[in-house]
């Protein structure tokens, strides 16, 4: 699961999540895996392998509540520029942050985040 599912639903920072939110993600994961055929990741995607693509683990929720994802499981041709938006930022960041993760450093990482936009991407 997504690390930021854990604040799906009102649940508090650092707690694991609540069964309501678990059985909420599993139940949405199985609708957005019927919907979502090898055809039409192929015409979202354009072949390539995205970090956020609606058939990896914990995806599909996560687009949902973040309001990309209907009911049934579809974006919509309105979400699809958001939807290829943050995919894009996804492998920016970790295009910029491979190389930090194999060196051994006492030092954290910063990341500085603008928010400048909707809040899907920060």
């Amino acid at each position: 699961m997504l690390p930021l599912l854990r604040r799906v639903r009102g649940n508090r920072p650092g707690r694991p999540p609540s069964a309501r939110a678990s059985s909420f993600a599993a139940t949405f994961a199985e609708r957005s895996a019927r919907y979502w055929t090898p055809e039409r990741l192929q015409a979202l995607s354009g072949g390539r392998d995205l970090p956020l693509s609606p058939d990896k683990p914990g995806a599909a929720a996560l687009l949902r509540v973040i309001g990309l994802m209907g009911s049934d499981g579809s974006i919509g041709s309105e979400a699809v520029r958001k939807f290829r938006q943050i995919n894009l930022l996804l492998l920016e960041v970790e295009r910029h942050l491979a190389p930090h993760a194999s060196r051994p450093t006492r030092k954290p990482l910063r990341v500085l985040e603008l928010a400048s936009g909707q809040s899907q991407l920060s």
